[in-house]
């Protein structure tokens, strides 16, 4: 994303900017993750590719740790996303 915000020329001071806290309440979202958005955009883009995980792991220059956490994480989004919204 933010290759693309500098290709279109967004300001830098916002193509920098920390990541909001929206996930805990103070923290910066990538503090929370442990990954920045683009190792957590190319460790998605390994997962919906098919690669491998060394692949991936080389890659978005994360540990295989990571890719799991990441994938753990994708399990129970959907998990979520087929419980009903008005419990």
């Amino acid at each position: 994303m933010r290759e693309l915000a500098r290709y279109l020329g967004i300001p830098s001071q916002i193509v920098n900017k920390a990541s909001s806290g929206d996930l805990a309440a103070g923290l910066p979202n990538e503090a929370l993750i442990g990954l920045t958005y683009e190792q957590l955009d190319a460790v998605l883009w390994g997962i919906e590719h098919g690669l491998a995980e060394k692949d991936i792991a080389v890659q978005a220059g994360v540990t295989p740790a990571a890719i799991a956490a990441v994938q753990k994480a994708m399990r129970a989004a959907r998990i979520r996303d087929t419980l009903p919204s008005h419990l």
